[in-house]
């Protein structure tokens, strides 16, 4: 499947074509941009289908071989299971969490804090082949 990277200004964006996108900072300086905050947005038809854990693995891959990251971190609200499970498969950890800070149907819910570190990659990367 191929994947498409735009540049534009401080901002990368990852196009996949199957409707998933990610928006990661642009690298100009790599002692200063060491760590990256990753957003995703799936379309609902391509919920539950594999996309969003492989696009999680091929951003994240790119994070830290292509822009040197050290650390890849996200936040996600507790009442997307499936999101969690595809970020739990490209090796991010849950790491704490922002008390009643979403506000849902009226509910409050914490968010989740996750992330990734370079060094992890690195390891999952070479255990699994």
């Amino acid at each position: 499947m191929p994947i498409e990277i735009l540049v534009d200004g401080d901002l990368q964006l990852v196009d996949v074509p199957n409707g998933t996108n990610f928006v990661l900072p642009r690298s100009r300086d790599p002692k200063a941009d060491v760590a990256a905050t990753l957003g995703i947005a799936l379309g609902r038809e391509h919920v539950s289908r594999g996309y969003g854990t492989d696009a999680m693995r091929v951003i994240v891959g790119y994070g830290f071989r292509e822009m040197g990251l050290h650390r890849i971190q996200l936040s996600v609200a507790p009442f997307n299971p499936a999101g969690i499970r595809a970020y739990e498969k490209a090796g991010f950890v849950e790491e704490g969490r922002h008390r009643e800070s979403v506000l849902h149907d009226g509910r409050w819910y914490d968010e989740v804090l996750m992330s990734i570190l370079d060094h992890e990659w690195a390891a999952r990367r070479s255990s699994t082949g």
